[in-house]
């Protein structure tokens, strides 16, 4: 009688241990590091300039859109923060639009370079001040979104 005890509760703790490895490795493979997206300050942004582009690494202070509305200005941000580092195939020398996020005075600009995408395809944005090649990818709907604002 020992004898099956003793062999009903070791497979008992097969079957604990077995479950227990299952549910850990449920839970690393649902904790993976989120995809590099762009990031601005955690400060309130009060302004989102918007001016055609006159090339990589300029900023063009001709403001065409000025958004200090929430609704515009947490669409653009949204926009923004979702999209993920990738490689795209714009011609990086060559941006549509030029984006400068402000939060104040106390606060610097971040300045943002838009290759904006046809309705339905990819925008990709890119730092102005970034040290590597690194571009960010939005979806077909955050473009629909960027198109509707900038329209």
């Amino acid at each position: 009688m020992f004898g099956v005890h003793y062999y009903g509760a070791k497979l008992n703790m097969k079957i604990n241990i077995t479950l227990i490895l299952i549910l850990c490795m449920l839970v690393f493979t649902g904790c993976k590091q989120p995809a590099d997206t762009m990031v601005l300050l955690d400060e309130k942004i009060e302004i989102i300039n918007i001016s055609n582009s006159h090339g990589f690494g300029e900023m063009n202070e001709d403001i065409i859109y000025s958004f200090r509305d929430i609704e515009s200005i947490s669409i653009l941000k949204d926009v923004i923060t979702t999209a993920t580092k990738q490689k795209s195939d714009v011609d990086v020398e060559q941006p549509d639009f030029d984006m400068m996020i402000g939060y104040g005075d106390e606060f610097p600009i971040h300045a943002i370079h838009l290759w904006l995408g046809k309705e339905g395809e990819t925008s990709t944005f890119r730092y102005m001040v970034d040290d590597e090649v690194s571009t960010y990818v939005t979806t077909p709907n955050s473009t629909n979104k960027l198109r509707s604002i900038l329209n």
